[in-house]
C-alpha cells in the first residue's frame, strides 16, 4: 500500500482549549516553557483510531482532494505532529505538511520577534517537526511536500536544503498538490517549487472529517486588491451555500459549532466590495439551523469596510455586542511619523470600545514584496507611542474579554485563572517599558 500523511506542526494542531482566539499565541516569542504553552494555549488534539480526530481545514481539503482524486481511506492518513513517528516505514511514500507560519515572518510574530528577537512558537515547532522527520524521509526514501499560508517564507534553495524538503508548494493546492502526490506514488520526477493553480469554484471539495473548532470556509480570496497582501488573494470565489451546510453538518455531528472562515464573511456572496445584507443573513439562518445554538456560531475575519470606516465601525458593532480584535500595519513604505500620530489619536477615540488592537509589522509581500520588512529597528519615536497606545487599550480590556468570552467561560476555571495571571505577569513586566515608549524610546536598546 502505497501512503501519504498528511500533518501539519504543533500549533496547528490543537483546538486552543476551544478557542481560536488563543491560537495567536503560536505568533508569540516563546516566553514561556514548552508544557506550560501546550497546556493553556495549545493543548493536542484528540486521537481516534490513530488518526487526528480533528484536524486544520486547509489539511482537510487536501485530504477530500486525493480521496476525489482516487484515493482511498486506508492510503491518506492524517495525522497528529505528536504520532508522526509511529506511521513513518517503507509504506509511506509522502509526508504532506500544512504550515502557516513556518520561520515566524507572518505580520503577527514577525512584529513580536523582532522587538525581543526571539524565537517564535510556530517556527520552533516547524523546525522541531522537521527536525523529527528526517531521518526516517532519509531512511525509507520518503518525499516531504509543504505547503500552506506560510510556504512564501520556504523560497528559498537553501531553506529548502536545510529542511529536508523534497517539494514547496506556494499557492492553493487541491489541484497542484494532488499532481505532486500522484508523481510520487508513481515513482516520478517532482519539482522542487511550484505555484499552485487557482482552484474553480467547484473544483473546491467539501471536507469528509470533521475540522478544527468546526472551522468551515465560506468564500476564498478577497478581490480588493490590495497592494500589501498576495497575489492570489485577487481571486474572490464564494462558495455555495449547500456545500458550506454540508460541511457545518459534518462538523455538527461530532458536537462542533461553526467558525465560518473568509477573508471578510460579511462579503459573502456580495456584488463587488458591497455586502449583501440578504445572502449574509440567509447564511446565518440556515447555519443556525443546524448548530442551534447562537454562541457556537462564529466568523474568523471581517475587514471594518464592510460595517463603514473604522469610528463608525467600532460604534456599530459596539451596538451589536461584537467585539473587535483588529489589526494595523506599521512601517508601510512611504509612511512618515505624521500618518503614525494621526494613528495614535485614532486609537485614543476607540478607547471606550472593548476590543483589542494589534499593531503588526509590514511584511514585504504581495505587489510590495520587493521592499524591506519593517523591524524594531526601523521604529520612529511615534511607532513606540503608537505601540504604548495599543499595548495600554488592550490590557485595559483583556481581562473583561477573558471574563465574557463565551469559549473561555466553557473552559476549565483552573486554565481561565492560568491565562489571567499570564496577562496580568505580561503587564507587570511591560510597565517599566511602557514609560519609555510613551516617551517616544526604545526600551529594549
Amino acid at each position: 500500500m502505497k501512503r501519504i500523511i498528511l500533518t501539519t506542526d504543533k500549533t496547528l494542531a490543537s483546538d486552543y482549549n476551544g478557542s481560536e482566539f488563543l491560537g495567536f499565541a503560536a505568533c508569540s516569542p516563546t516566553f514561556l516553557p514548552t508544557f506550560l504553552f501546550e497546556k493553556i494555549f495549545c493543548p493536542p488534539l484528540p486521537k481516534e483510531n490513530g488518526r487526528a480526530k480533528f484536524a486544520n481545514c486547509g489539511v482537510r481539503k487536501i485530504e477530500a482532494a486525493l480521496l476525489q482524486a482516487g484515493f482511498n481511506k486506508e492510503e491518506v492518513l492524517v495525522i497528529r505532529p505528536q504520532d508522526i513517528k509511529k506511521f513513518l516505514n517503507e509504506k509511506t511514500m509522502a509526508i504532506g505538511i500544512t504550515t502557516n507560519d513556518p520561520l515566524g515572518l507572518g505580520p503577527a510574530s514577525s512584529t513580536f520577534s523582532s522587538l525581543v528577537e526571539k524565537e517564535t512558537y510556530s517556527a520552533r515547532c516547524f523546525r522541531e517537526l522537521l527536525e523529527k522527520i528526517r531521518p526516517y524521509a532519509r531512511k525509507y526514501k520518503i518525499k516531504v511536500v509543504v505547503g500552506g499560508p506560510g510556504a512564501w517564507q520556504l523560497e528559498d534553495e537553501r531553506l529548502l536544503t536545510k529542511y529536508g524538503i523534497d517539494c514547496l508548494c506556494i499557492g492553493e493546492g487541491e489541484i497542484t498538490a494532488v499532481e505532486i502526490f500522484k508523481k510520487i506514488v508513481n515513482n516520478e520526477e517532482i519539482p522542487r517549487i511550484v505555484y499552485g493553480e487557482v482552484v474553480p469554484l467547484e473544483k473546491i471539495p467539501n471536507i469528509v472529517s470533521p475540522t478544527i473548532n468546526g472551522l468551515v470556509e465560506i468564500a476564498r480570496g478577497c478581490g480588493r486588491g490590495c497592494r500589501f497582501c498576495n497575489p492570489t488573494m485577487l481571486n474572490y470565489r464564494c462558495r455555495e451555500l449547500k456545500d458550506i451546510l454540508e460541511e457545518v453538518r459534518i462538523n455538527a455531528s461530532y458536537g462542533l459549532g461553526a467558525l465560518l472562515h473568509a477573508e471578510d464573511v460579511l462579503r459573502y456572496k456580495a456584488n463587488g466590495v458591497i455586502p449583501r445584507e440578504d445572502k449574509v443573513i440567509e447564511l446565518f439562518k440556515e447555519v443556525l439551523k443546524i448548530v442551534k445554538v447562537p454562541s457556537k456560531v462564529g466568523i474568523s475575519h471581517f475587514t471594518f469596510a464592510s460595517a463603514s470606516l473604522v469610528r463608525e465601525a467600532f460604534k456599530l458593532l459596539a451596538e451589536h455586542n461584537w467585539v473587535p480584535c483588529a489589526t494595523l500595519i506599521s512601517g508601510l513604505p512611504g509612511e512618515e511619523a505624521e500618518d503614525v500620530v494621526k494613528t495614535i489619536e485614532l486609537i485614543e477615540d476607540l478607547k471606550d470600545y472593548k476590543s483589542l488592537i494589534v499593531p503588526l509589522f509590514f511584511v514585504p509581500i504581495g505587489t510590495l514584496r520587493k521592499e524591506k520588512f519593517f523591524l524594531a529597528r526601523n521604529m520612529l519615536p511615534e511607532h513606540w507611542q503608537l505601540l504604548a497606545k495599543c499595548i495600554k487599550h488592550n490590557f485595559r480590556w483583556v481581562y473583561t474579554l477573558i471574563d465574557k468570552r463565551p469559549s473561555l467561560r466553557r473552559m476549565n476555571r483552573i486554565k481561565v485563572h492560568v491565562i489571567k495571571l499570564c496577562a496580568k505577569m505580561m503587564e507587570r513586566k511591560l510597565r517599566p517599558y511602557l514609560k519609555i515608549m510613551e516617551g517616544g524610546g526604545d526600551p529594549f536598546s
